[in-house]
């Protein structure tokens, strides 16, 4: 009895261990489900260092078609075109309501998007993937209220720059570049710096040929009532994986 009792012991000790591996790789391999881990500030920096545990980016490959901007994004000039080009892609004004995710594919996606105005994310999505479409890294970082109640919060995108060696920042929804205080476009991590010094005024909004529309509600709250007003948004988080389910694009790990 004793024997049969300790091998029935060391079966469920054994059993327990494999279950904690695999969700450990589990967790590892889907660790988008931790992009909301509260980080203190002073370590914004990690989200630049890459690394196999918490990685800045993850590859991805769109799950569709959708007839994007082909600027290069590396250059200034192509960039304000880029993102002028996805204002094009999406209505200002509807007559149909917001954009529906109720069994959402790709094709329903773009067919959304396309004659409805876009959400945030959707323009965000739009972003990344012509980051992906021409051989680039891109992430997707949330402006999210305190506490995180559902619909509320922001979404904007950073892309790598190799012609630069750095992230870049923009708000693709309302067309805007975020910029420095030397009029450089910056990265979030920059962003965030100044917001912990109490130096947000120092970060700019470049909106384009898009300014007044923009300021007056074109596409609703400006970038700036989002995004240089933190305390009522909170500090950012960073997506850095890609959503499994999500139609827009397929990670390449899968």
């Amino acid at each position: 009895m004793s024997w049969m009792f300790r091998h029935k012991q060391s079966f469920l000790i054994v059993a327990m261990l494999v279950a904690a591996l695999a969700s450990a790789v589990y967790t590892l391999q889907n660790r988008y489900v931790l992009r909301f881990i509260p980080l203190p500030l002073a370590w914004a920096e990690t989200v630049n260092h890459d690394g196999w545990l918490l990685p800045s980016r993850q590859p991805a490959s769109p799950m569709g078609r959708l007839d994007l901007p082909k600027n290069d994004i590396t250059t200034e000039q192509g960039l304000r075109q880029a993102l002028n080009r996805i204002q094009a892609i999406s209505p200002t004004r509807t007559t149909t309501g917001m954009p529906s995710y109720a069994g959402i594919t790709f094709s329903k996606w773009v067919k959304e998007i396309t004659t409805k105005p876009f959400f945030c994310t959707d323009a965000t999505q739009v972003f990344i993937l012509t980051a992906l479409s021409q051989g680039l890294s891109a992430r997707e970082w949330h402006l999210l209220p305190p506490h995180w109640p559902p619909g509320q919060g922001h979404s904007v995108a950073e892309f790598y720059n190799p012609a630069v060696g750095r992230w870049q920042l923009v708000d693709a929804q309302h067309a805007a570049i975020i910029r420095g205080e030397n009029g450089e476009i910056t990265d979030m991590v920059s962003v965030l710096k100044a917001y912990r010094a109490g130096k947000l005024a120092r970060i700019g909004i470049d909106y384009g040929p898009f300014r007044e529309a923009m300021l007056n509600g074109m596409r609703g709250p400006s970038v700036g009532m989002y995004f240089l007003t933190m305390p009522c948004c909170g500090p950012p988080s960073c997506s850095c994986a890609r959503r499994r389910g999500w139609p827009q694009y397929r990670r390449n790990s899968d």
